[in-house]
């Protein structure tokens, strides 16, 4: 679970976590070191330090905390490369490096996103891993950053904090008919959704393309509210039908 540090002593701990990386070892021209520090958080099941949020970058460990539980229960990426698509400040990045991914690539339209989660993954040694990606802000481009032919075993996203429902919609859409070219065929693309009416969309949308759908977890859907905190987690998966060849289950 997160916890939240004293915005009292952040000015000083964000000073002395410099200071102490100074001390190790001479500062990354490759990092951006503009962006104001607006909160530091320590996450329980990650380890190495705490997570720096930089400023309009959201922080929603408590949203993805379904999706860390079983990444690590049920060892969903170790040994496997994972996309992750909106990584704000690269928790869920950072997570799947440590829980053994072999290659991890996170993407986000927002610049300060891309610093903070290229410090964070820094900070915690996960860069040698985790490489971050400047995407778009649009909805309809979740593979923004992504080249053509390039595919992962396991694509992770938060489908729905903070959107209008026809961008949401977009969203979902420009997702799934991405998978053929961004997921591999063993592969799966695991789906935080906070809404009920999310889930809902996502099933007609795998109906209609034939994409193997399946709920994470113990949920209800029937008798879940509309609000779903933390989210739940969907899986689907490439057509079991197109190109003529089935879908690994």
């Amino acid at each position: 679970m997160p916890h939240k540090t004293p915005p009292s002593i952040l000015v000083a701990l964000f000073i002395g976590l410099l200071l102490v990386a100074a001390c190790r070892q001479p500062v990354r021209k490759d990092l951006d070191y503009d962006y104001q520090v607006v909160q530091s958080w320590q996450v329980d099941e990650v380890f190495g330090g705490e997570f720096q949020q930089f400023e309009t970058v959201p922080w929603n460990a408590e949203a993805t905390q379904t999706v860390r539980e079983l990444i690590k229960k049920d060892e969903l990426v170790s040994q496997r490369t994972v996309l992750e698509i909106q990584t704000g400040t690269g928790l869920l990045a950072i997570y799947s490096s440590q829980q053994g991914a072999s290659k991890v690539v996170a993407t986000d339209g927002n610049p300060a996103a891309v610093a903070c989660a290229r410090y964070n993954a820094a900070s915690l040694y996960q860069d040698r891993i985790v490489s971050v990606r400047l995407g778009s802000n649009d909805p309809a481009q979740p593979y923004a950053g992504i080249k053509p032919d390039e595919s992962f075993d396991r694509i992770l996203i938060l489908a729905d904090v903070d959107l209008e429902e026809s961008d949401r919609t977009a969203r979902l859409v420009a997702l799934l008919d991405g998978l053929e070219n961004h997921l591999t065929r063993a592969g799966s693309c695991l789906i935080c959704c906070t809404q009920k009416s999310t889930i809902e969309e996502l099933q007609k949308l795998a109906k209609n393309g034939e994409l193997p759908f399946k709920l994470l977890g113990d949920t209800n859907l029937e008798e879940a509210s509309e609000v779903l905190w933390p989210g739940v987690v969907v899986d689907i998966r490439r057509s079991n039908t197109k190109n003529g060849s089935p879908n690994p289950k």
